[in-house]
């Protein structure tokens, strides 16, 4: 009934969500939904969160800072469901940021757990250590962590980390995160059917939030061509947590070595093998190893360094031997 009504709907609408699936035996709910201000249903939310502390998350978000009036962060936070108590709502255990901040290319490959008091003061930079005894706001993905039992899975400082995708959300992806309508939710037939009257739920996290374009929470990312839908992404950010696959990139001590060893190889090459041929195959060959080899290290150590310069070095030295050799 509530949901034939005109959209936003009433809060009870969330509040029976929780309600339905809870029952069913879930093992958490996380709502990726800023719900600010008075709204009908307020009181019959602020009553599902007060009865399930500690498995329900409610998100918030961290408006950053103006550019052209100067004015700093602000939070938009459910005050008006959650009580602020003492220490605020932002640092509420069933209150969780959920902002995605894409990268300079506007592609979102990277999360950031947590953030200190003093570096939302100095609008989100991280140039200035937190105090030991520092309160932290978390995010949505961190606070769903909790919720599962895996505190231990949060990464430790406020550094943004670049995680590994599992899955676009697509129908065709074999990976892909069931989506649900909340219409079937509360579809009797559905719910006994599909949802084996609702034992399917039972022990999961179940993450509600929009997907649809008119809401406008959707990123680029390497995933999909096409934007994926915040909830897809913090679905993501999860699971990379749960299995500690964050991407380390290469950095000088890695890559300098490999460059130098494409160059150093290359005139081994040109003065052990004498067939211009043959050492445009070796080339080859070399240039394919290493990309197998960069396959691999990602794939089983999440560990990204550098490719194309070598194997452009390798092939190049290859054809232009093999040019001389001809010329």
């Amino acid at each position: 009934q509530l949901l034939r009504g005109s959209f936003p709907w009433s809060r009870e609408v969330w509040a029976e969500v929780i309600e339905r699936v809870m029952r069913a035996g879930a093992k958490g709910v996380v709502l990726d939904l800023v719900l600010p201000g008075a709204r009908d249903g307020n009181d019959k939310l602020t009553a599902v969160l007060n009865k399930y502390d500690g498995r329900v998350v409610i998100g918030y978000q961290v408006m950053e800072a103006d550019k052209e009036s100067g004015e700093g962060v602000a939070l938009l936070l459910p005050d008006e469901v959650l009580p602020a108590g003492e220490k605020g709502v932002e640092h509420d255990r069933r209150a969780g940021f959920v902002n995605i901040w894409p990268e300079a290319d506007g592609v979102a490959r990277a999360v950031r757990f947590r953030i200190s008091d003093t570096s939302f003061l100095r609008q989100l930079k991280r140039d200035l250590p937190a105090k030991a005894d520092e309160l932290h706001m978390e995010s949505l993905s961190a606070r769903a962590l909790r919720v599962l039992g895996h505190a231990d899975r949060i990464p430790d400082g406020e550094e943004s980390l670049r995680f590994r995708y599992t899955s676009s959300g697509e129908k065709e992806d074999s990976l892909a995160f069931d989506i649900i309508e909340i219409a079937d939710l509360f579809a009797e037939n559905y719910w006994k059917g599909n949802l084996k009257n609702g034992a399917y739920f039972k022990d999961k996290l179940v993450l509600v939030g929009p997907t649809g374009e008119i809401f406008h929470d959707s990123h680029k990312t390497p995933m999909a061509d096409s934007q994926l839908p915040g909830p897809i992404i913090h679905l993501n950010i999860i699971n990379a947590a749960l299995k500690g696959q964050f991407v380390r990139v290469g950095m000088a001590d890695v890559n300098v070595p490999i460059m130098g060893g494409a160059g150093l190889l290359t005139i081994v090459l040109a003065w052990l093998v004498r067939s211009g041929i043959r050492r445009f195959v070796v080339c080859l060959a070399f240039a394919g190893g290493l990309f197998a080899t960069a396959a691999f290290v990602f794939e089983h150590k999440d560990l990204v360094f550098v490719t194309a310069s070598p194997m452009v070095i390798l092939v190049l030295s290859g054809v232009t031997t093999l040019g001389y050799d001809f010329k």
